[in-house]
C-alpha cells in the first residue's frame, strides 16, 4: 500500500444538504475558497440529486459551472442514479461519486431504493462512466454501523 492519503471534503454537500437555510452559490463558493487557501485539494462539491428531494443542492449545476479552474484540485460530484450523473457530466464533472449504504433501511431511506437496486444502480453508472471517460469512485455509507 503507497503513503498517499486523500482527504476528500464533502463539507459543501454532506455538510449543507441538510441546512434549513439556503445557502447561495456564492457562499458555496466562499466556503471552497477558504478550504483550498487551507491546502483542501479534492472536494465532493455538490449532489445531483431531486432537487425537491434536497432543496440545498438544487442549484448544482450552476456550482460546478463555476467551480474555480482545477490546478491541482480535484471536485467530484455525487450522483444518486443515471440522470444525477447525466446532470453531472452535462454541467462538466469528470469525476463522479456514488454511496451504496450497507443496509437496506438506509438505501431506502436516503435514496429511496433497496440495496440490490442500489448495487445495480451504481454498477450501471460505473459502467456508463467508465465508457464516457468519467472518472468513478463509490464509497460504503454505513460501513460499521446504521444510525437508521
Amino acid at each position: 500500500m503507497g503513503e498517499h492519503v486523500t482527504v476528500n471534503e464533502v463539507g459543501l454537500r454532506d455538510g449543507l444538504q441538510n441546512q434549513p437555510r439556503i445557502v447561495p452559490v456564492e457562499g458555496k463558493l466562499a466556503m471552497l475558497d477558504t478550504l483550498v487557501t487551507a491546502g483542501v485539494r479534492s472536494f465532493e462539491a455538490t449532489s445531483f440529486v431531486s432537487p425537491k428531494a434536497v432543496p440545498q443542492m438544487a442549484d448544482a449545476s450552476e456550482l460546478f459551472g463555476r467551480l474555480p479552474s482545477a490546478n491541482g484540485t480535484n471536485y467530484e460530484a455525487l450522483v444518486p442514479n443515471m440522470k444525477g450523473y447525466e446532470r453531472a457530466v452535462a454541467a462538466g464533472a469528470k469525476t463522479i461519486s456514488l454511496i451504496l449504504g450497507a443496509t437496506d433501511t438506509f438505501n431506502r431511506k436516503n435514496i429511496n431504493m433497496s440495496l440490490a437496486e442500489t448495487v445495480a444502480v451504481c454498477v450501471a453508472v460505473i459502467e456508463r462512466a467508465r465508457h464516457d471517460d468519467i472518472k468513478p469512485r463509490a464509497y460504503i455509507s454505513c460501513a460499521t454501523a446504521c444510525p437508521l
